[in-house]
């Protein structure tokens, strides 16, 4: 079952908070024609609500490397950091 699982980033979310672990950074960078939108913001949503340390960017693009390449960069600064 998805939603009681590790293929669920809500429950992975809640399990690492119930266990006292650390809770990563969360970057979503989300297409507006992205067949998953839908699922992504019952996540950006949720993720809301725990006060997570995330960043959500909806631009225009669907699922796939044109759109990925778009925001990669952006990424894995906010995720490493500059030096």
């Amino acid at each position: 079952k998805i939603g009681e699982s590790d293929l669920d980033p809500r429950f992975i979310y809640q399990e690492l908070k119930r266990n006292g672990e650390e809770i990563p950074k969360i970057y979503m960078a989300e297409g507006s024609e992205d067949i998953l939108l839908k699922e992504n913001h019952t996540v950006r949503d949720f993720l809301k609500e725990q006060n997570a340390d995330f960043v959500y960017i909806e631009d225009s693009g669907c699922h796939d490397w044109d759109f990925w390449n778009k925001h990669l960069e952006e990424a894995f600064v906010f995720l490493v950091g500059k030096n």
